[in-house]
């Protein structure tokens, strides 16, 4: 996880020396759902940026899906026509800690870690110079390490200590962007 910090802090230095442009973003699904989140991307030459997004739920009782945690994601993009400017591949990476997550009433309470590894694909519409909207699906591989509770009790007693693997959506989004 530190050799993953120092890169990106690289990386952003050079982009940032290299009088690059930044753009602001914040993704509508994740404030549609009441996840706070907020990313930059960096331009690291005529086609390629990297993406930093946080993405942050202190919220525990919704209806329907319960969660509290944080997730991290930088993604490096290649646009075929030009930065910031239509469609584009990424490759993503994700790191995600969750204190407690049910999907539904009939999981248990799940508190760990999962990490993923994923190829994006997306389009981005510039409105003007400055503003831009970007809608992006991507798929790949989680790895997943919980401890699982026992269902309704938020006991210190541990049902389980599991580690999953599966193939699935990664990165989803429909962001609006301000570019600086």
């Amino acid at each position: 996880m530190k050799k993953l910090i120092l890169l990106f802090a690289g990386v952003l230095l050079m982009s940032l020396s290299a009088n690059a442009q930044v753009t602001l973003r914040a993704n509508a699904l994740g404030w549609g759902v009441g996840v706070f989140n907020a990313g930059f991307e960096f331009g690291l030459s005529n086609h390629f940026t990297l993406v930093a997004e946080g993405y942050y739920s202190p919220f525990w009782d919704t209806k329907k899906f319960k969660a509290e945690g944080w997730m991290i994601s930088p993604e490096l993009r290649y646009y075929f026509c030009e930065k910031f400017n239509k469609h584009y591949i990424g490759l993503s990476y994700n790191y995600a800690n969750y204190d407690k997550y049910k999907w539904n009433n009939k999981q248990d309470i799940r508190d760990g870690h999962a990490s993923s590894v994923g190829l994006t694909y997306g389009h981005t519409w510039r409105f003007n110079h400055h503003w831009s909207f970007d809608l992006f699906g991507g798929v790949g591989c989680w790895f997943l390490k919980n401890d699982i509770y026992n269902k309704n009790q938020e006991s210190d007693r541990l049902a389980e200590n599991k580690k999953e693997t599966y193939f699935g959506v990664t990165r989803l989004g429909a962001t609006f962007a301000y570019r600086f």
